[in-house]
């Protein structure tokens, strides 16, 4: 099982773009783990976080909260695709339907956190009426000598009675597309520094009093406080732009979407308009207010989005605050601030006890922590895999469940009793979910390794837990 750990982390730093899996009837279970240690020496091609995640986010170009059900279906039916057994023969009970260990099937198990359904921000229909003026603008303003400069409009318009002019097609009333050359942006409800500058804006002693006197909200713990970078992870899941440095709401968003377990909330510096194609290449200032939620892996060590060059203009954060769940992984001892992310060579750190158990499905029960450990029980091991993107118990639940199902198909009475799933971190950064599916269930003190620091990056696992299943009431039996 480590082996093959090592084998999905080599393909990952390799760039794979798909669920990697192993059965475990697979020759590459035996062989020694140094031989991955060596593919990922020569894996050199990175990942970028965020960048095409497995569970790609839903919604439209500018807010999107949430992550493709589909997906997440095609790559459970893409990782099992044939009957899986132990690759051990003498091994007692491997060919058992059941644990053995005795399995409560709970509803909503653990500490559920009250939600809808996955919230998915999209553009507006078309207003029946024409709105009512307003005296303040929602956009920054332009200058009228601002133009496009060798652009052709090739958007759809469309006319309509509720509107004086055409607007874009699937759109409404007043829409302004802020992809268009010299476009107005929305305009931000933060504070303007005392100039116009990339150093006004990060030596800004007002947004560094609201990062340091920001208040916890209940139940999440903080990792780090006032950073000149945003997270950037593979456990991305989407951001609003707020009305105020307000970190409940930015938790309460978190709260509301599912597999979300932490936030980063920040001051971004951003144009005025769209400067690409545009004749006036350095807009005047907006300040945004920002929310991004993530599945796991909020880390000081993951805030590694410094901003970007938008044509000319210089896009730059601070004031960037970090918060996790309290049963999840945190950097421990205090949290890193602006004077010590230097000296920080992890970001990470487990705690002694677990706070709460994650929320799971019927059929699943007795959530373990291992914290930065997996298990590894080759003896009983029928499928392994590993999905770049945010960290989901469900995904492994449902591997499982899929798993189990083909096998009863084909005549093979070999069905999961329990799941490991572990968020993968590399160099301190998050990268997606590990699965284990074992035939037999195991208690949190049988979590028995851990990856270690191999050809110039730090593995770990964080948010490690080991769940029993019921098959039978998994398939609906």
């Amino acid at each position: 099982m480590r082996n093959a750990l090592f084998l999905y982390m080599a393909a990952l730093a390799a760039g794979s773009p798909t669920a990697i899996v192993s059965d475990s009837s697979a020759a590459a279970a035996t062989v020694d783990s140094t031989v991955f240690y060596s593919l990922l020496a020569t894996a050199t091609a990175a990942v970028t976080p965020n960048a095409a995640p497995i569970f790609p986010v839903s919604g439209n170009a500018t807010e999107v909260v949430g992550i493709d059900a589909s997906s997440v279906a095609s790559a459970i039916s893409s990782a099992v695709t044939a009957p899986a057994t132990p690759s051990v023969d003498d091994v007692e009970g491997k060919t058992s339907s059941t644990s053995t260990k005795k399995t409560t099937s709970t509803s909503s198990y653990g500490n559920c956190k009250t939600k809808t359904s996955t919230k998915v921000i999209t553009t507006a229909a078309p207003t029946s009426t024409v709105p009512a003026s307003s005296t303040t603008s929602p956009y920054c303003s332009v200058p009228s000598s601002c133009t496009p400069v060798s652009w052709t409009n090739t958007n759809s318009y469309t006319s309509t009675t509720a509107c004086p002019t055409a607007i874009e097609v699937g759109t409404y009333c007043g829409f302004i597309n802020p992809l268009d050359p010299c476009a107005p942006q929305s305009a931000g409800s933060a504070p303007s520094p005392t100039a116009d500058t990339v150093s006004a804006f990060l030596s800004n002693k007002a947004y560094q009093v609201l990062a340091s006197q920001a208040a916890t909200p209940p139940g999440y713990i903080p990792t780090f406080t006032d950073l000149d970078a945003a997270v950037s992870a593979n456990t991305y899941l989407g951001y609003e732009t707020l009305t105020s440095y307000d970190t409940a709401s930015c938790a309460a968003l978190c709260d509301a979407t599912d597999l979300c377990t932490g936030f980063n909330i920040y001051i971004e510096r951003d144009p005025g308009w769209n400067p690409d194609q545009c004749s006036c290449a350095e807009p005047a200032s907006t300040y945004n207010f920002k929310c991004s939620i993530f599945a796991g892996g909020v880390y000081a060590s993951s805030a590694t989005n410094v901003g970007q060059y938008r044509d000319e203009y210089e896009v730059v954060i601070t004031a960037s605050n970090g918060y996790m769940l309290g049963n999840t992984t945190y950097a421990a001892s205090s949290t890193t601030t602006n004077s010590d992310v230097e000296d920080d060579s992890d970001g990470l750190s487990t705690r002694d006890s677990d706070s709460s158990s994650p929320c799971l499905p019927d059929g699943a029960s007795r959530p373990q922590s291992c914290w930065g450990k997996t298990h590894n029980h080759p003896d009983t091991t029928i499928k392994e895999a590993f999905f770049p993107g945010p960290f989901s118990i469900d995904t492994c639940i449902s591997l499982a469940t899929s798993q189990s199902e083909l096998n009863l198909a084909a005549d093979v009475n070999v069905t999961a009793a329990f799941v490991n799933a572990a968020l993968v971190v590399r160099d301190g950064v998050a990268w997606g979910t590990y699965c284990g599916v074992f035939t037999q269930a195991y208690d949190g003190s049988e979590c028995n390794w851990s990856p270690s620091s191999s050809s110039g990056h730090h593995w770990s696992v964080q948010d490690s837990w080991g769940v029993e299943i019921d098959v039978e009431v998994l398939l609906g039996a």
